[in-house]
């Protein structure tokens, strides 16, 4: 958390998640949600700090979350298990983020997959949303910005975030 208070993390938004919805309530963030149909999430990232804390900002919302350290590690568990959301970092040893997201959109299309790099170029944002990327953020990204990104993908497939009812989410503008 910062001086001010609003728990950055060092990440700040490259592309627009528009403006903050109305069914963002950060107070309601887990609460009452049952953890056997709290949405999944994978963060995928070789920096093991950045791979913990976007982790420990999902897990505190409601959230499950795994972890990769790259794409290929990221692919092996996709294929063990379904995730509802995959949230990777762009240039990784063994696989990068654009060559995981041409892999899941062969394994699984309707997983969405949001893009969160340090190096974010017009191209690689391009490029990425070419191949289906729902969301591309530049680090370093707020906690509010990833977590409404992730409320609006996962609206987009009809799954409920944590602290989201049912009439918000009808309601949501995504």
């Amino acid at each position: 958390m910062d001086a001010r208070g609003n728990g950055l993390l060092a990440f700040e938004l490259l592309y627009s998640c528009g403006d903050r919805a109305p069914w963002l309530n950060p107070e309601k963030e887990g609460l009452g949600m049952n953890p056997e149909r709290a949405p999944t999430v994978l963060v995928v990232d070789d920096n093991r700090d950045h791979s913990r804390a976007l982790a420990k900002i999902f897990e505190r919302a409601g959230y499950r979350v795994g972890t990769a350290g790259d794409g290929q590690e990221a692919l092996t568990i996709l294929a063990d298990r379904p995730f509802d959301l995959v949230i990777t970092d762009l240039r990784m040893p063994r696989m990068n983020g654009l060559d995981l997201l041409r892999n899941i959109r062969a394994m699984s299309p309707h997983v969405p997959v949001l893009i969160v790099t340090a190096f974010g170029e017009w191209t690689s944002y391009v490029e990425a949303m070419d191949c289906g990327c729902v969301d591309y953020l530049s680090k370093p990204v707020r906690r509010e910005d990833i977590l409404m990104a992730a409320r609006k993908s996962l609206a987009r497939r009809g799954i409920r975030a944590p602290g989201v009812s049912a009439s918000d989410q009808e309601g949501d503008p995504a």
